[in-house]
């Protein structure tokens, strides 16, 4: 489901990231120290859906300015 709602929203002229999952399985926070703070957390940010497919496990993110 994921791909298929990036794949909507990109059919819609939106312009957003490619499909992510957090490393460590938590609600990934795009805010507050950034990609680095995550990373070594154990949230990073890993490409495509998350494997088990859970409800709000995967993310695309509007891209800044479009």
């Amino acid at each position: 489901m994921p791909d298929e709602a990036r794949a909507e929203l990109v059919g819609r002229g939106i312009e957003v990231s490619e499909v992510f999952h957090d490393a460590g399985g938590l609600l990934f926070h795009g805010h507050g120290g950034g990609e680095v703070a995550h990373d070594l957390a154990g949230q990073g940010r890993t490409a495509g859906a998350r494997p088990d497919r859970a409800s709000y496990g995967s993310f695309a993110e509007r891209l800044p300015g479009r």
